[in-house]
């Protein structure tokens, strides 16, 4: 259970990291589905598995409704990668991945996994938990913020 937990969170970070290397928004709507199922499933193993049903359905509700608008607006993008960008992202996802496994395990730092009661509501939730998905959501703005300042003036700002 704990190298599921720690691959999923690996991997989910690295998919959130990997957005930065498209431009095109199916491809990104492609990694925010993946981002969202398992966000769903870590929340669902962690907390309960209503919760993370129920999630995963707001999560999918919005998606699609971005999804429409998207490929309303958008025209056919050519998907480029770069080798580089790809290689550093790869790198630091492995070793997210590998961080992960060896603090869930048991490394000298056991203050992240001191269960705090959070105050406004019932259950208590692991501090790395919450930081974990902090930083997730953290990165995954700063990527969608980074497409679209790369793309200037976009077919949303033309009519203004």
């Amino acid at each position: 259970m704990v190298v599921m937990f720690s691959w999923m969170m690996g991997l989910s970070l690295w998919v959130s990291m990997s957005m930065w290397l498209v431009d095109s928004p199916l491809v990104i709507m492609i990694s925010l589905v993946i981002l969202s199922i398992l966000m769903s499933v870590i929340s669902g193993c962690a907390f309960s598995y209503w919760f993370g049903l129920i999630l995963f359905l707001v999560y999918v509700g919005g998606l699609l409704v971005l999804f429409m608008y998207i490929t309303m607006i958008s025209s056919n993008y050519k998907l480029t990668y770069g080798l580089n960008s790809f290689a550093c992202v790869l790198f630091i996802g492995l070793a997210v991945c590998v961080l992960s496994f060896w603090l869930l395990t048991g490394g000298p730092s056991h203050q992240l996994f001191i269960w705090s009661p959070i105050s406004t509501s019932g259950f208590s939730v692991s501090n790395l938990v919450i930081s974990v998905l902090v930083i997730m959501l953290l990165v995954s703005m700063l990527c969608i913020m980074s497409i679209l300042m790369s793309l200037g003036k976009s077919t949303l700002n033309s009519k203004i």
